[in-house]
This record gives C-alpha cells, structure tokens and sequence, in this order.
C-alpha cells in the first residue's frame, strides 16, 4: 500500500495536547488519501465515509480543544481564532454533505486538497502563535497595494515555507499573465475583488510539495487534489491581502476560486493595473489585485 507521511515536527506549537491532535489529524488525513488515490476505492466505500466522518468529527473536538487553551491562556487574538475555526469547520461540513450526494475519488481529492492545505498553513501561521500569545497578523502601515502584496508574500512564502524572495517588481498589466498555473480569486460581498496569482511551474512544485509532503506528477496536469490545495492557497494569499486593504471584515465576503493553465487573458482589465512580481529561485510569483465593477 502506498506510504504517505504528512506530519513534521516543524508542526509542533509547544503544548503536548494540541500536538498530539494535531499529529492525529494529519495522520487520518493520510489514511482517507491512500483511500481515495486507490484503485479499490468503491469496494472500501463504507469504511472510507467511516474515516471521513471521524476526520469531520475529530476536526471539531480539535478546534473546541483549542479554543479551550486559548482562553484559558487569555491568548490575545482568541475571538479571531474563533472566527477562522467557525468558517472552516462550515466548509468542511459542506464538503461532508458534497461528499454524501457524491461519494468519488476527484470528490475526496477536492475535499483533502483544501484541508491538508488550509490546516498546514494555520497550524504554521495561526497556531505557532498561541503559546507565544502573538496576534495572527501584526498591524502594519503600509500604504499601498504593492506593498501590501509584498509584505503578504514575504510572510507566507519566507516565513512559512523558507522560500526567500529575491527582488520585487512592479509591471503594467498587459492582458495576460505569464505563470505556468494561474490560480483566480473572486471575493463577493457588498462589492467585488479580484486576485490573479501566477506561478512558474517549478515554484507551483515546489510550493506544492512544501504543503503536502507529495509530488506533482504531471507538469502539463493537476488532479483534484492538487487543483484544491492551490485553490485553497489562493484562498489564504487572498484573505491576507484583502484582510489589510479593507476597511470591511473579510468574514463578510465569499471567495471562489478556479486554475487556469498557462497563458491566462483577461481583456476586460485595463493597463492602469499593476503586476507585482515576486521573485524566488524557483521562479516567480505573480500577482494583480483589482476591484470589479
């Protein structure tokens, strides 16, 4: 059976409670994936929404067991804490119901891309700051949307996976971005954002692999699990950057997501906006913020 180890010590915040959860989380996360990349996945139906009803289950009892700590330890960011854990265990629900309608392996790849990726990066972002009792997000004044952006990608591809950005640049869109995998972010709320994120194909593997602990196989494809993990990662890129633009609560919007692959055009942009392109030894990151209309 095929070997899949997703938990590091990295993951580790410093208190033995959360990190045995932790650890069990991503454990289980492990054995509903070897399920669903099987070729026998229809034959173990029954005990797949067993283990996929108990992740669901054990994914609220670790975040009351959280929120627990936190308040007990009078962390100073508990009621946003709260608020990040009450909108994901939302979204894993609705995947449960998805998953119930449609039992499938493109499905549970769906549904693993985005929890492996969100609970990475909130275990290395969010959590690593409660015993330490840090606020999440630091207040900065930055001025603009360039240096918002990279501020953002400076926290989350340096400080969160190592990958060191060499020089930022500021470009005039003209009509397309060249990244290998362009990840599209739509806010809607009161008003509409936009978030384009284009990737190298090296940094997409690299970034990937860095989440999962997986491989990319395919250059030229994604598979469902790989799809949701970088849609899930746009979604985080996204909430940074808009939680420090707006004046609003970013709570208060949706996000949806798509890739597209290479080459990426959209004529209904102007050339008054502006490309921040983040540069890295894998390659560079791209990314364009606009309000629609």
């Amino acid at each position: 059976m095929e070997k899949i180890e997703l938990w590091k010590d990295a993951y580790r915040i410093g208190n033995d409670v959360i990190d045995e959860q932790h650890e069990e989380l991503f454990h289980r996360i492990e054995k509903l994936l070897v399920m669903a990349r099987s070729a026998d996945l229809e034959e173990n139906r029954k005990q797949c929404e067993q283990m996929l009803n108990y992740l669901v289950e054990y994914t609220v009892f670790h975040f009351n067991s959280e929120e627990a700590l936190q308040n007990r330890e009078n962390y100073v960011d508990y009621e946003q804490h709260k608020k990040i854990h009450q909108e994901f265990r939302n979204t894993v629900i609705v995947y449960q119901e998805q998953i119930r309608e449609e039992f499938s392996a493109a499905m549970l790849k769906r549904f693993l891309g985005t929890l492996l990726t969100w609970l990475t990066v909130h275990v290395q972002g969010c959590d690593q700051k409660i015993m330490l009792n840090e606020p999440i997000v630091e207040q900065a004044n930055l001025p603009g949307v360039e240096d918002v952006v990279g501020s953002v990608m400076e926290r989350l591809l340096t400080g969160l996976y190592g990958i060191h950005i060499t020089e930022t640049t500021t470009r005039r869109y003209g009509s397309e971005l060249r990244g290998s995998v362009i990840i599209r972010m739509i806010l809607t709320g009161e008003d509409r954002h936009m978030l384009l994120f284009g990737l190298s194909e090296r940094l997409v593997k690299i970034l990937y692999n860095k989440i999962s602990g997986l491989f990319i196989q395919q250059s030229d494809y994604l598979d469902e699990l790989e799809q949701s993990a970088l849609i899930e990662l746009g979604d985080i890129m996204a909430s940074y950057i808009m939680g420090a633009l707006m004046d609003r609560k970013i709570t208060d919007y949706t996000f949806s997501g798509d890739i597209f692959f290479s080459g990426y055009s959209e004529n209904e942009f102007n050339t008054n906006h502006v490309i921040i392109d983040a540069e890295t030894k894998y390659g560079t990151l791209e990314v364009l913020y606009c309000r629609l209309v």
